[in-house]
């Protein structure tokens, strides 16, 4: 005998970081709610990161289970991180969240077709009383190593099967910071360098320039850099180039930024380093260090 399923819904996690879907994640389905899949003929398949569920049909594309009984059912479904580097491009400014003490949680409670904005729920330490099921399966994913959770509450409308899939999307954003190249060489081939947006590449995003004279504009974190950037007692010296806007981090290569040597007698330059590194998904911050040995001038 043949079984057939149709698509219920299906859970997406994406990020601005990677510009569509998020690999940073494992899908975590707790025991409760797997046996309420079970009990309603569900399906739950993982599929190039998404998770879909399925309904078992018969020949006529009719549940095989009554669905009254899981209307108004919950399932509880869990994000847990896959890689140490989210935070470092990931993009978060709620003070009261904490991956130690709290749980992001996202419910279609408002709209039963799309999520609602998240919710930061509090998990430890225990509140006092006794806890809510849903409280309980909160916590319990979040001791799994979830740092989100998804509550799908079913609706008869995931049951009318028209063709068009049933999509819940939890989506992150970039951070957003500053690019900064620390270029060190020896006084005369830091000469007339720059850095620029060739052809408008990056959305004009332009370059200042900053030298060891005014090292009294940067930042304090900025100024502990250079200091180690430069042994002692050597010839070397640096420059600091920091972009005038913040970018988005990426996981894609950026084309285009690129380290110049001006010529003093016209408008014309040598690239001396084109697509210049931008910061990788285990670097916190936006500053690269490029070493230079020699520039042409020709």
């Amino acid at each position: 005998m043949k079984l057939l399923f149709r698509h219920l819904f299906a859970l997406k996690i994406t990020h601005e970081y990677y510009g569509g879907a998020c690999p940073d994640f494992v899908w975590l389905v707790p025991e409760a709610t797997a046996q309420l899949l079970r009990n309603g003929k569900l399906l739950a398949k993982i599929r190039d990161g998404h998770l879909f569920v399925l309904c078992q049909v018969d020949d006529s594309n009719s549940p095989v289970h009554a669905i009254v009984e899981l209307l108004g059912t919950k399932l509880y479904f869990g994000l847990k991180l896959a890689t140490p580097h989210f935070w470092n491009y990931t993009e978060w400014t709620e003070s009261n969240y904490s991956p130690a003490t709290h749980v992001l949680v996202y419910r279609n409670q408002q709209n039963l077709n799309s999520l609602d904005n998240h919710d930061v729920v509090e998990v430890f330490p225990p509140a006092e009383g006794k806890p809510t099921d849903d409280k309980l399966a909160i916590v319990s994913l979040w001791q799994q190593g979830a740092l989100a959770v998804v509550e799908i509450t079913v609706d008869e409308g995931f049951y009318h099967f028209s063709g068009i899939e049933r999509l819940f999307v939890v989506n992150f954003l970039a951070k957003q910071e500053k690019l900064a190249y620390y270029v060190v060489a020896n006084s005369a081939n830091l000469e007339n360098l720059a850095v620029v947006d060739a052809a408008n590449a990056n959305e004009g995003i332009g370059f200042e320039s900053f030298t060891p004279s005014q090292i009294g504009y940067l930042t304090p974190a900025e100024q502990k850099k250079t200091t180690a950037l430069v042994p002692p007692n050597t010839d070397n010296t640096w420059v600091l180039f920091r972009s005038n806007t913040k970018m988005r981090r990426t996981a894609h290569v950026r084309r285009g930024i690129t380290l110049i040597k001006k010529k003093p007698t016209d408008a014309e330059h040598t690239d001396i380093i084109q697509h210049l590194p931008q910061p990788r998904a285990d670097q916190i911050g936006s500053e690269m260090v490029v070493y230079l040995t020699k520039t042409s001038s020709s």
